[in-house]
């Protein structure tokens, strides 16, 4: 038997991180793949833009692009999971604990924080702006994003679980707007 200090930090168990899996990964990146394909397909079929073609044309139309871009976030899955990975064993060599959670956090972070500052430029900037204050705002994008990815890295994985439950039913609406695209091309294909 272990006498343990009651005033000591000892943990009696080490803690093992459960890591993320490739297809939690491609699960978010297909669900992000496929909000933008549909968002702007959408968005393009108001009526205004389309108005040479009839919706029994546009839907053949959609479901081909929908399998093109189910394609493109496999291979996006897959060369993000090989970055990930890459980078978690560099940082095993150089003894740094970054995990594929840390990395997404702050891949989110700079998107977010590159979206914001897009957003935002025509309200602040009312004129062009230089090569060199682009990649002023670059790199302040990136040192932000480090430090925010840095102070909340405890909480990453809390918060892609978080992400993947809100992300859940879209995934499963679009995995059968998938099926139903490959039906309706393989059949027009015959």
């Amino acid at each position: 038997m272990m006498l343990i200090n009651p005033g000591s930090s000892h943990k009696s168990l080490p803690e093992h991180p459960v890591r993320v899996s490739m297809l939690q990964v491609f699960r978010l990146t297909y669900v992000l793949f496929s909000l933008a394909v549909y968002g702007e397909v959408l968005y393009r079929r108001d009526g205004l833009t389309y108005y040479y073609a009839s919706f029994s044309e546009f839907i053949p139309t959609l479901a081909l692009v929908t399998i093109f871009w189910s394609g493109g976030a496999v291979i996006a899955t897959i060369l993000l999971w090989g970055f990930c990975r890459s980078w978690e064993r560099i940082s095993l060599i150089v003894r740094w604990r970054i995990r594929t959670e840390h990395i997404l956090l702050y891949m989110g972070m700079c998107a977010l924080l590159g979206s914001i500052s897009w957003i935002v430029k025509p309200y602040v900037v009312h004129h062009g702006t230089m090569l060199k204050e682009k990649i002023i705002v670059f790199v302040i994008i990136l040192l932000i994003a480090a430090s925010l990815a840095w102070l909340w890295r405890n909480k990453a994985r809390r918060w892609f679980e978080i992400i993947e439950r809100w992300t859940t039913h879209l995934f499963w609406i679009f995995g059968i707007l998938f099926l139903l695209s490959v039906i309706l091309v393989a059949h027009n294909a015959l």
